[in-house]
């Protein structure tokens, strides 16, 4: 069962995860902010990601907490590596879709003199994909990933 649950896999699979969500901040979750200043650059590019992504991810351990403490959960889900691969592709799938010309949605920016319409991304979609993404990095095993991925190569290529 602690094949692959030592400290070091768990800070890779966190820190994996940590540096995935910061990129899907920066790509789809562009700051609200039109003036270019020390005071919103550290907010909306430093403070507010931390937080969002620290709180993603706990929440995402916590609710993959059984996976951890039941051994047949966890034995399960340790040799079957191809439900988080799925849930990471379907993530980013869902982060890709919420940026599509039918899911944008409009917002009036009334801080200027003259409002003006945003495009957004699509909230719901975009949040569905960012947690699908959070838990699938959280909960993947790398050591079984990699042997299945093996696998699948040897049964692809000609002897």
């Amino acid at each position: 069962m602690k094949a692959d649950s030592s400290l070091y896999s768990f800070l890779r699979r966190l820190g994996l995860a940590a540096v995935a969500l910061a990129i899907i901040y920066l790509k789809f979750g562009p700051p609200s902010y039109d003036e270019v200043d020390l005071v919103n650059e550290v907010i909306y590019l430093l403070i507010v990601p931390f937080f969002l992504i620290s709180g993603t991810i706990a929440i995402c351990f916590l609710i993959g907490l059984p996976i951890r403490l039941i051994p047949k959960v966890f034995n399960w889900w340790y040799h079957h590596p191809i439900i988080p691969t799925l849930l990471l592709v379907l993530g980013i799938s869902f982060c890709f879709l919420s940026i599509q010309p039918q899911f944008i949605t409009y917002q009036k920016d009334l801080e200027k003199i003259e409002p003006a319409i945003k495009q957004i991304p699509n909230f719901n979609i975009l949040t569905i994909g960012w947690f699908l993404t959070g838990f699938s990095l959280t909960h993947l095993y790398f050591k079984p990933f990699f042997n299945s991925a093996l696998k699948v190569h040897r049964f692809l290529t000609p002897p």
